[in-house]
């Protein structure tokens, strides 16, 4: 974290653009270079001693980068694949989910495991977790070109079969640390447990039951899905949902999703935040993750679901400073420390920050002239937070079909973007156009509902609440996902369906659909923890 401390003549400090200032005696420059990074920035350099305000902090962690030179330390995965080989999934849609199956294939390693089910009318085991030999890939090499599509689509059969292949893992003295489900549908559930009412106490007793982290990742394909039951699929379990427009999108959403997973760098992560004094109360804690009030205006605890290479995840608190009798030239506003398990080294690993804000004696011009130089990246962060709340008010509203208020909702935090003063900023710029995407997916009933509106909501405010990209997002994205997305554009070629041992390509056919709204790039949904 950069540190400035004030000058004593506070006006030669004015020009300074200050990150906040952290306890010269945290631990963050004695971790190495596979560390996690816990940072604090305050969104004003300075605040007058004399009045009492509320100030902005955001507290920051920075993944460290896994270099391609040391790629092979990345920790080995176990992998079940959930496909749907309904009657809907025939012809081009199985054939190139084979395809993305026989790619994914070729991108992992002998340590990797794989397990497959598929579902129709009623589920199938087709492998359990498998290492990826040479054996193994031949194996599950025969198994994905022998799926056929035909019947129902008995979704839940097929999500808890996988989820017996995870939960049995306990048992194997073989287990990897990182495990994921990849569940793939392009059809409404038409037997067994048809709801996420339904599916969710199921799922959350298997969640309880498996002592590894887990992560779903939901892929709805076409506008046949049922959205609402796939993004509750993958919120319960730490994954995100993918909307998947049409068959060329298929492998660049399991290629983003993959080269995520390969680059898990940490794990049971677990920030706390803290007040740093009794008159500094927290008044609002506003991130994308579970929050524990463990004491109300002063302690808060979130788990951080498993972090990549090179991601960030951002908390902004809002802080209440007393005023003070004097002049105060450093003052501690908030104590933060994380504790996770660091994937590359398999050590458990803690760092501790402590933020501090100048209060000095200041006059109007100076207290405004401070506020004109707010920090940038705090000023984002707010901004994504609010473009998430905004887009999951809306989408709320759009469920109930009252799309008066979805527009009035989106027109209100498009204004305050609009206005901001870092509205010129291309990010900023990137969150205003897609809140017009927004508007317009709910220009009608059936547009949201029946053309994809909706699923593409539900999958952009995701984006941006996690900050964690998807197939058609460029934000918060990673050198592994970059590279395995480019590497599956080989999945395309009409005759190929063989081992992932010789990839090919030729001409790729694409198919989509004049009902589908404009494509929205990356979004969010943060929550505001009760003080």
């Amino acid at each position: 974290l950069t540190s400035v401390k004030p000058d004593r003549s506070w006006s030669s400090c004015l020009c300074v653009r200050t990150m906040g200032v952290t306890d010269p005696n945290n631990n963050n420059d004695e971790v190495g270079p596979s560390s996690i990074k816990l940072l604090g920035t305050t969104l004003v350099s300075a605040v007058p001693h004399s009045s009492p305000q509320d100030l902005n902090v955001m507290v920051s962690l920075k993944a460290p980068v896994l270099e391609e030179d040391k790629v092979s330390t990345r920790a080995p995965i176990d992998l079940v694949a959930v496909i749907d080989r309904s009657g809907s999934m025939s012809g081009e849609r199985i054939r190139l989910v084979k395809e993305t199956l026989l790619f994914v294939l070729s991108q992992l390693r002998p340590d990797d495991r794989l397990g497959l089910v598929s579902f129709a009318s009623s589920p199938n085991m087709d492998m359990t977790l498998t290492e990826l030999t040479p054996g193994g890939k031949a194996q599950a090499t025969k198994i994905v070109n022998s799926m056929q599509a035909s019947g129902g689509t008995n979704l839940s059969g097929g999500l808890f079969m996988g989820l017996d292949q995870v939960k049995d893992r306990q048992f194997s003295r073989n287990k990897n640390g990182v495990v994921s489900i990849l569940l793939l549908t392009d059809g409404q559930a038409t037997d067994g447990i048809k709801s996420i009412a339904g599916i969710k106490p199921v799922l959350d007793g298997y969640i309880k039951d498996i002592p590894d982290p887990l992560s779903i990742y939901t892929f709805g394909f076409g506008h046949g899905h049922d959205p609402t039951l796939l993004r509750g699929i993958s919120d319960a379990a730490n994954g995100m949902f993918y909307f998947i427009q049409n068959k060329d999108e298929i492998a660049p959403a399991f290629g983003d999703c993959l080269g995520g997973l390969l680059s898990v760098v940490a794990q049971n992560i677990v920030l706390t935040i803290s007040s740093a004094k009794d008159d500094t109360p927290i008044s609002e804690v506003r991130s994308g993750f579970n929050t524990t009030v463990v004491k109300p205006h002063h302690e808060y605890t979130m788990k951080i679901p498993d972090l990549y290479s090179e991601e960030g995840r951002d908390i902004v608190c809002v802080v209440g400073l007393p005023a003070t009798p004097g002049p105060v030239e450093l003052s501690e506003v908030l104590k933060c420390s994380l504790t996770y398990t660091n994937v590359i080294t398999k050590s458990p690993s803690t760092t501790t920050t402590i933020v501090h804000i100048a209060r000095p004696a200041m006059t109007p011009e100076q207290e405004e002239e401070v506020k004109r130089q707010q920090n940038v990246e705090v000023l984002h962060q707010i901004h994504r937070l609010d473009v998430v709340q905004a887009m999951k008010e809306a989408s709320e509203a759009g469920d109930k079909n009252d799309f008066v208020q979805s527009k009035a909702v989106l027109s209100k935090v498009a204004k305050s973007l609009e206005t901001s003063p870092a509205a010129s900023d291309a990010y900023v710029q990137k969150l205003i156009g897609e809140i017009g995407q927004a508007q317009e997916a709910m220009s009608s009933s059936h547009g949201y509902m029946q053309g994809g509106g909706q699923a593409q909501m539900y999958a952009q405010s995701a984006v941006h609440a996690k900050q964690r990209s998807n197939h058609s997002s460029s934000l918060y994205s990673n050198k592994a996902k970059r590279s395995i997305k480019e590497a599956s554009a080989s999945v395309s070629a009409p005759s190929r369906i063989h081992a992932p041992s010789a990839p090919s390509s030729s001409s790729s056919s694409s198919s989509s659909s004049s009902s589908t709204p404009p494509s929205m790039s990356d979004t969010v949904d943060p929550v505001a923890a009760p003080p």
